[in-house]
């Protein structure tokens, strides 16, 4: 996810925060301070309140990156790799590189989540009967903090994806039907009900006066519909992808230029004169890097005349290749996780191609267009 904090990284993993998190931090330490809290416990002290209400908080995002850490974890023993995990305003996602490729790493990866959740749940409520009446103030803390976590498990196994629960049934009904695709639709389509059903009981929150409950509960519906969406748009694209590969869709001896090019010659000839984004940069047939338009961007138009190809463009060292035979799945996930519109192909060190995402999407359309995939 981007635009996120980067707090470090755990068996390898890069943990960060999503800017999106400080919203909800100060808005629940705000609901527990001046509201909960003082609720439930008038006579503390204003500064009671927000101290409790500030650990509440952190602890509750450190037991969802537990949560996240069950997943991602699970995931690398099936030998997923994972990419990332990151905190953001409806919890944290795990972003695992690719799905799980039977039923049963699907629900052990699913379900790890949950089951720590449980665990931190009990944890917690085990600290609280043990302290009993020694710290008032503690014992709201882990009390609030057993009671989230096993709401945060019961949440999360609600059966809509992209829910935990969503993705558990999608396990079971891809386990009994043998088809992904199958099972991925009916999850994704109790998921968008799901979201649904909590925008509509967010906008009678709303006109009931609970404004702040109200709005999380749309937000989250929000968020769930169009997660489902997108779950069972990526699923469909992996199924109609499964079988293709870079040498089907590449570019085949794709347009390049010389290292020594101006840029004003790079854009009026090439760019603008061919209508293409990116392109090889080659000396003496060999790959050298690629230049793109977000490269020419990064100078003013009066450097065009005087700045050259070879100052601008991603030198070879930095750039990511495929080969003929690489999944176009594998390439789309690439793609994704770099943000790159283009990649070159290369055979024993020597372009054969180019292939791009606005080739790959225009493939993806005319299937759907046509229905072949139906």
């Amino acid at each position: 996810m981007e635009a996120s904090i980067r707090l470090g990284s755990i068996r390898g993993i890069p943990v960060g925060i999503h800017y999106s998190w400080f919203v909800v931090f100060f808005a629940l330490s705000g609901i527990l301070a001046l509201g909960q809290y003082p609720t439930n416990y008038p006579e503390w002290s204003d500064a009671e309140y927000w101290v409790v209400a500030v650990a509440s908080v952190l602890l509750l995002f450190f037991s969802v990156l537990l949560h996240e850490f069950g997943h991602a974890v699970t995931a690398q023993k099936l030998g997923i790799p994972v990419i990332s995990i990151t905190l953001f305003i409806f919890g944290g996602v795990a972003a695992i590189s690719q799905d799980a490729e039977s039923p049963g790493d699907e629900f052990k990866i699913a379900i790890a989540g949950p089951i720590v959740s449980v665990l931190t749940g009990l944890t917690f409520a085990a600290i609280f009967i043990a302290l009993g009446d020694i710290n008032e103030q503690a014992s709201a803390l882990v009390g609030y903090l057993a009671l989230i976590n096993i709401v945060l498990a019961v949440f999360n196994m609600l059966p809509g994806f992209p829910l935990d629960g969503g993705r558990v049934l999608r396990s079971i009904i891809w386990k009994v039907t043998g088809s992904v695709r199958r099972s991925t639709r009916i999850v994704a389509t109790i998921g968008s009900l799901l979201g649904s059903l909590l925008f509509v009981l967010g906008i009678f929150a709303i006109f009931q006066g609970n404004l702040i409950n109200g709005v999380y509960s749309v937000a989250i519906g929000w968020f769930l519909q169009n997660a489902a969406s997108q779950g069972r748009q990526q699923v469909e694209q992996e199924v109609a992808l499964r079988d293709v590969y870079v040498h089907d869709l590449m570019q085949h001896d794709p347009v390049t230029v010389d290292p020594g090019l101006d840029i004003q010659t790079l854009v009026d000839d090439y760019v603008l004169g061919q209508n293409v984004r990116g392109m090889p940069v080659c000396d003496d047939g060999r790959l050298v890097g690629i230049i793109t338009v977000n490269d020419i961007k990064e100078i003013s138009r009066d450097e065009w005349p005087r700045r050259q190809v070879s100052e601008l463009m991603t030198g070879l060292a930095e750039l990511q290749t495929v080969a003929e035979l690489t999944p176009v799945n594998e390439v789309l996930r690439m793609m994704a996780e770099h943000d790159f519109h283009q990649i070159p192909v290369l055979r024993d060190g020597n372009l054969v191609g180019l292939i791009t995402r606005s080739g790959l999407l225009r493939y993806l359309q005319y299937r759907q267009e046509l229905g072949v995939d139906a």
